[in-house]
């Protein structure tokens, strides 16, 4: 990696990028994960705000809702997984559509300074160099 007073290069920032992106999306799907349990908590306590506490349905939803606080859901799924590889690859691809960018800005520089070379500055300094001294004009 860079020092702090040295830019990173390409391969460096692409890695910062890609795994800052990563985290982002694992802490999304965390904080997903908590809403979700949260909403079915809410769900089963409303349950059991609607019924009296000596009915089976206060009991059962006492029962999920202590299921779902032992053991929240707290694994990616494949999906999770699939989607990861998935965005690996977009970065892979973002990373060679940069390094290809890099290229053509480069090859159209050349062009266009090659181009004004011959057009403009070869024919100066070709009168310049061809250009008799004023005695034998």
């Amino acid at each position: 990696m860079a020092s702090k007073h040295q830019t990173p290069n390409d391969r460096d920032f692409f890695a910062l990028m890609r795994g800052c992106d990563r985290s982002i999306r694992q802490l999304q799907r965390a904080a997903d994960r908590e809403a979700d349990l949260l909403r079915e908590i809410g769900y089963w306590q409303e349950i059991q705000r609607a019924s009296p506490p000596e009915s089976a349905e206060y009991q059962e939803a006492m029962q999920h809702i202590m299921r779902l606080l032992e053991s929240p859901p707290a694994k990616d799924t494949w999906r999770d997984e699939l989607a990861d590889a998935w965005n690996g690859m977009v970065w892979a691809i973002k990373e060679a559509a940069f390094a290809s960018l890099q290229v053509m800005i480069i090859v159209v520089f050349n062009i266009i300074w090659w181009t004004f070379l011959i057009i403009v500055a070869l024919p100066i300094v070709w009168d310049w160099f061809w250009q008799l001294p004023p005695g034998l004009q």
